[in-house]
């Protein structure tokens, strides 16, 4: 009797095992890929320092700069277009992250279309290969500062930017530092060992 409840129980984790194994290949399976054949629009910008104070400030004007541009690269039909729309506002883009610095700070900063090698990243299912990207980087006073980066066209910043900002700023002023979150998959990570 208790080789059967024991070869049941082996049974019954072996299958657990193989059906999440399953799951993670099909969800890897069913990723879309963008290869820099397809090279999206990205953002970049790079904070002048990993102080709490830099951190914040880069993440402010990551939203600001969201939001300034999010309806007009709507109206983009490719690349192209979204990459002048972005040249054409470059000024303007400046001067907001310079008016969001100048009420704490003394640096400035310097907006600019750039080609620039990126890590591979999946952006919920939509994986974008490592590789070089056009993309508007930003670069607040030295630039020296931990960065955040999105892709600005095809639209993928789905990042919910208000409560982020929130989180961010409130563990920063308890911890006095910059915080630090990642996430790890143990799966994902034994899939990438074998």
């Amino acid at each position: 009797m208790k080789n059967i409840l024991k070869s049941r129980t082996f049974i019954a984790v072996l299958l657990a095992i193989i059906a999440i194994v399953g799951i993670g290949y099909y969800q890897q399976a069913n990723a879309v890929s963008l290869e820099v054949g397809n090279s999206p629009l990205r953002l970049h910008i790079r904070a002048n320092s990993d102080s709490a104070l830099d951190q914040s400030l880069k993440l402010k004007i990551r939203d600001k700069v969201i939001v300034m541009l999010a309806d007009s690269l709507a109206e983009a039909k490719n690349k192209e277009e979204a990459m002048a729309i972005v040249e054409k506002k470059l000024p303007q883009i400046e001067e907001l992250a310079n008016q969001v610095l100048a009420e704490q700070v003394g640096y400035k900063s310097k907006a600019c279309l750039t080609n620039e090698q990126f890590p591979t990243i999946n952006y919920d299912g939509t994986v974008l290969d490592a590789g070089y990207y056009d993309s508007l980087t930003i670069t607040l006073g030295a630039g020296a500062g931990h960065n955040w980066w999105c892709v600005l066209f095809p639209p993928l910043c789905f990042v919910d930017i208000a409560s982020e900002t929130e989180a961010v700023d409130a563990m920063a002023t308890e911890n006095n530092s910059q915080p630090t979150v990642e996430v790890h998959s143990k799966l994902a990570d034994w899939f990438s060992k074998h």
